[in-house]
């Protein structure tokens, strides 16, 4: 077989392919994993534009800007209770409802195809801030999870911001030990579950590395940040650090007495 011929019916076999995908998704059509809604577009992610676009803050809601968290009386009561020891954390969306739902299909659903979704949010979230990173860490999880899902949920989407914003990323913390999944953990033990969870890989912070973005995929209490960001510190003390998770756990009321109405860490 001469070459031209190899690169035809290599050519005719790709269109047989997509002829076929698309045949298929005719008589079979890809529903949104949130609403349910038949997809009449490109089903690779399997959600609908309307849920994608929901997954956002209310812009009208004034949020701290500290912690990102919804202002309850013009205060903040999450940092009431466990102030954050970063310079600033934001987030994507609260983690209710359709948020909470998108989440959960990600992580436990092994719904991979999220992942830059993700990415592109927190690129647009971050705006020109985000060159002004000189590393993205993501926060890991356990291996056993890692295992089971066959990706991290918050490496993933990492991977693709560092390509597209130019700024390298590195797994410079690890877990220590599994333990038990965060979100089957009450609040205060959470809190109590965090000591002595990561170690940090030193060598894989660059010598000229000054800001540092954290990233993970929730936020409730802030421990998990928190001891991050502390151990950090603790090998690099000229490092100053921002983090970004996915969703934010909405805690009812304000003060010592608040609950979160989602889970994580």
């Amino acid at each position: 077989m001469r070459g031209g011929e190899g690169v035809e019916v290599r050519d005719q076999g790709g269109r047989f392919r997509r002829q076929g995908r698309r045949l298929f998704s005719l008589l079979f059509p890809a529903h949104c994993d949130l609403c349910a809604d038949e997809l009449t577009e490109d089903d690779s992610m399997r959600l609908c534009r309307a849920c994608a676009q929901r997954l956002a803050f209310d812009p009208r809601e004034a949020r701290c800007a500290r912690c990102d968290h919804p202002l309850v009386d013009d205060a903040c009561p999450a940092c009431a209770v466990n102030p954050l020891r970063l310079a600033s954390c934001r987030s994507l969306f609260p983690n209710t409802g359709v948020g909470k739902e998108f989440l959960s299909h990600y992580k436990f659903q092994r719904r991979r195809a999220y992942a830059p979704v993700i990415a592109a949010r927190l690129a647009e979230s971050l705006g020109d801030w985000a060159r002004g990173y000189d590393l993205l860490v993501p926060v890991p999880i356990a291996r056993a999870a890692h295992w089971e899902r066959d990706f991290c949920p918050v490496t993933e989407p990492v991977r693709i911001l560092s390509k597209s914003l130019g700024v390298p990323w590195a797994p410079a913390l690890v877990k220590n030990r599994p333990g038990w999944v965060q979100h089957l953990r009450r609040r205060r033990e959470r809190k109590s579950a965090n000591e002595a969870r990561f170690s940090v890989r030193a060598p894989l912070l660059p010598p000229g590395a000054k800001r540092i973005l954290l990233v993970d995929d929730i936020l409730t209490t802030g421990s998990t940040l928190n001891q991050a960001a502390d151990l950090l510190r603790a090998a690099r003390p000229d490092l100053e650090i921002d983090a970004m998770a996915f969703g934010r756990t909405v805690l009812r009321g304000k003060g010592p007495a608040v609950a979160p109405r989602g889970a994580g860490a």
